[in-house]
């Protein structure tokens, strides 16, 4: 718990000035207890209503958030056309007639955790919109057949010049890229080179998470259409070998998706840059359960920072 503490604390100092004047209502469990967030309402102006998990009726508008066993329901013919939500870790549009539902529940913290947690969206009016995680520039037809430095494949601003990367053979480890000619191929690698395994990935793409288990694999590499690539060396370890903040030693296990996405952040943030990797594939595993694990996922593919967790 005092993992999660110091993550609500940092996350509120990270997030102070960032904020959005127009917000919803905070949950209970303050970002830890969002389960989805309005990025959008068709036609502008208008505002919709969720309801309370005590059936109660509460406006909500964008860039306001849903809680555990909270809903928003869009009249067939009502003013409100559509809904784009942030939740399970991608966007998702709500139509008319449709509802969105939430299942019921709560963080377990002690309650100074449950009001460092409240903190956040009290002090900020509430959270910026989650980021879009940018498309590759190139564009789709190019007259030459030697592409310009300009848009040369590359790897994300975060994700350049890094050391072999050290990952856990159940974590899909995640990676993004910038420019290139697309469709894209995501590959694990052998030492010889065998291929094994690997994903197509569309002109508009610009992340993959690759398959766990892949402890036979060298390398991962982000191939282009014409032949260039992107790659990261990798070494498989243990659970055992990553390293744990201080509040998580000496505890069985690797803890609740709660404590994993604090986890993550903390590696990302003060571990080794050999950890990137596992970070990253750490917050896309918990981003359908947790939408904090999502949004910070989705920063840091946008190259955008993490709040340091200590």
């Amino acid at each position: 718990m005092e993992g999660i503490r110091r993550l609500a604390c940092v996350f509120l100092i990270w997030s102070c000035g960032q904020a959005i004047a127009e917000s919803g209502h905070e949950c209970p469990d303050g970002v830890l207890g969002v389960v989805a967030q309005v990025v959008r309402i068709d036609p502008a102006h208008a505002r919709v209503s969720k309801t309370l998990a005590t059936g109660s009726e509460q406006a909500v508008g964008v860039n306001g958030v849903l809680c555990a066993g909270e809903s928003v329901h869009l009249a067939p013919a009502g003013t409100v056309t559509r809904v784009e939500l942030y939740s399970g870790g991608r966007r998702q549009s709500l139509e008319a007639g449709q509802t969105f539902s939430t299942a019921k529940g709560e963080v377990r913290l002690d309650p100074r955790v449950r009001r460092s947690l409240a903190e956040i969206a009290a002090a900020n009016g509430g959270l910026k919109p989650p980021p879009e995680i940018p498309s590759p520039s190139t564009p789709r037809s190019a007259g030459s057949s030697q592409p310009s430095a300009r848009f040369q494949i590359q790897a994300m601003h975060l994700l350049q010049k890094l050391p072999r990367q050290l990952i856990t053979p159940d974590v899909r480890p995640v990676v993004s890229w910038r420019e290139g000619f697309g469709p894209y191929v995501c590959q694990a690698v052998s030492e010889a080179q065998d291929v094994l395994w690997e994903e197509p990935r569309a002109e508009t793409a610009s992340w993959c998470a690759f398959l766990g288990g892949q402890g036979a694999a060298h390398q991962l590499l982000v191939r282009e259409s014409r032949g260039r690539v992107v790659i990261w060396n990798v070494r498989w370890v243990s659970w055992e070998d990553v390293p744990r903040p201080e509040w998580l030693r000496g505890r069985q296990g690797r803890g609740s998706s709660v404590d994993q996405t604090a986890w993550a952040t903390w590696l990302w943030s003060q571990g080794a840059g050999e950890w990137r990797l596992q970070a990253l594939g750490m917050l896309n595993e918990h981003s359908g359960k947790e939408w904090l694990a999502g949004y910070l996922r989705d920063t840091l593919l946008s190259d955008g920072s993490l709040p340091a967790v200590r």
